[in-house]
């Protein structure tokens, strides 16, 4: 009897254990930022909204031609136009200079290491970090369906500041739990004794 091949697995991050294996290292998904590390995030999250398809090229292009296009204020339509074609030419260099994708270097902001100090930002070891990461092997989506809970959970937050600040009360503002996964509280607490033990 000849027995029925079967397809190769993929690789997986299982996101709600808040954990993960790469380069024979534990590395720890901590939904939590700090000073430091939010300004990285901020300077990041417009890079994942362009890169160098042709869709993203195409879009880009047609807002362009409706901003030059439409309205009575050409400065600003210019500005726009500017800032558009800015980020899309930005796109296409990252592009052109790096193997490794941009929702990778995004995630390893919130990617951590036994030890590692998660109060500064670090450019050699976030760069170690991501190559580690890069080259073992994981499926890509994953790492977009973990941005996607991490942009989200910042989103709600401001959006709540914001409301606050035009003058609703807390008790008008629900404080409901973000949307990441609630193992990942309990794996950040992992990380600290297992650093603390060691």
């Amino acid at each position: 009897m000849i027995e029925e091949s079967k397809a190769p697995e993929h690789k997986r991050i299982d996101i709600p254990s808040g954990k993960f294996k790469a380069g024979g290292e534990t590395f720890y998904i901590q939904p939590h930022l700090s000073t430091t590390r939010y300004v990285e995030y901020l300077k990041r999250v417009p890079r994942l909204a362009y890169n160098a398809t042709f869709r993203s090229i195409y879009d880009t292009l047609s807002k362009i031609y409706m901003t030059t296009s439409s309205g009575n204020d050409m400065i600003y339509a210019i500005q726009q136009a500017r800032e558009l074609s800015w980020n899309q030419l930005d796109a296409i260099k990252r592009f052109d200079e790096n193997e490794i994708p941009d929702i990778i270097d995004f995630c390893c902001l919130f990617i951590n290491k036994a030890g590692e100090d998660v109060s500064k930002f670090d450019s050699s070891v976030h760069e170690a970090k991501k190559e580690i990461i890069s080259k073992e092997g994981y499926v890509v989506d994953d790492f977009f369906t973990l941005a996607f809970h991490l942009v989200e959970s910042f989103s709600e937050g401001y959006q709540k500041l914001t409301r606050l600040t035009k003058g609703e009360t807390m008790e008008d503002i629900s404080l409901s739990p973000t949307s990441l996964p609630t193992n990942l509280t309990s794996s950040t607490q992992d990380s600290e004794e297992d650093t603390s033990k060691g």
